[in-house]
């Protein structure tokens, strides 16, 4: 033990110098970009006047305003809207409630995928190219274009979380409940859960524990440890379920013994059903004293 309690003292030294070193590059970072602001607010304040709003852009060296820029901008953010918006929604819809795993869906997802990700400037020299070049001259049409192409992918994205399905909660089987009726040790079992991202459904194992409790009743403990998520492990010599990064200890019965860990191991949703063990998988939040289900 006293050489875990060196390893624990260790690590938090490690932890306490990288968060120091952290801290002080975000402080460097950040001293410029105040400079830059400050600098910013210092000259601009200086230049607006009732002129900036009213007069055209003059020729250079001469006094006037940004009215027509400030017009332009307004113009092209409201045709993009009107393009991109009704698109947006469309698209949300149809991949959310009726294209979910068509082959047009993955197309239109593939599509989206990569104007979300790409750079303004390509979508800006695609516009050009496409729009501008034929036309031999710049407009706000053209901008409006290429801000739809933009807002198009974004309206779709922001759209998703409220229409996409998300797992519904269900029951895990773990095994017959004969297999447990005699259990003087914790046993690791692998359960199959199923988890519905929007159209993107998948499927994982994880470990849990199926224990006796005080009053001799099968109850089944998560193995994630409620500290920082690692993975328990049962440790046989030890007679305890011991973090292998952290050194926290639980007993048999999941209860804390020692270590980082805020609480006891947590315990799942469990029914015996036609003779068969189930359980309702669940996250948990961690470094909380509390339990608390997240998902």
């Amino acid at each position: 033990m006293a050489d875990s309690s060196l390893l624990y003292r260790r690590r938090i030294w490690v932890n306490r110098w990288n968060l120091a070193m952290s801290l002080l590059t975000m402080a460097f970072g950040m001293s410029f970009l105040i400079w830059i602001l400050i600098t910013l607010f210092a000259r601009g304040f200086e230049a607006l006047s009732p002129a900036l709003f009213t007069q055209m852009t003059p020729p250079p060296g001469s006094d006037g305003g940004l009215a027509n820029a400030i017009f332009g901008s307004f113009f092209m953010v409201a045709v993009a809207t009107l393009i991109s918006t009704p698109i947006g929604i469309l698209a949300g819809i149809y991949l959310a409630e009726f294209g979910k795993n068509g082959t047009v869906a993955s197309l239109t997802r593939f599509i989206n995928d990569i104007l979300l990700s790409a750079p303004s400037i390509v979508i800006g020299l695609f516009i050009y190219t496409v729009v501008v070049a034929r036309v031999h001259h710049f407009s706000g049409w053209a901008g409006s274009m290429a801000l739809a192409l933009l807002a198009i992918p974004v309206v779709k994205f922001v759209l998703h979380p409220v229409l996409a399905q998300t797992t519904e909660k269900s029951w895990s089987d773990v095994g017959s409940v004969d297999e447990f009726q005699s259990l003087t040790a914790p046993v690791k079992k692998l359960v199959q859960i199923e988890q519905l991202d929007g159209w993107r459904r998948t499927v994982q194992q994880k470990p849990v524990y199926v224990i006796k409790d005080a009053a001799g009743q099968i109850a089944v403990l998560s193995s994630v440890c409620p500290h920082l998520g690692c993975t328990l492990p049962w440790v046989d010599d030890k007679n305890e379920f011991i973090c292998p990064c952290h050194k926290g200890t639980f007993d048999a019965s999941g209860k804390l013994v020692s270590g980082p860990p805020p609480r006891n191991m947590d315990t799942l949703p469990m029914k015996v059903e036609d003779g068969t063990v189930k359980i309702q998988y669940q996250f948990f939040r961690q470094l909380s004293p509390h339990k608390e289900v997240v998902a």
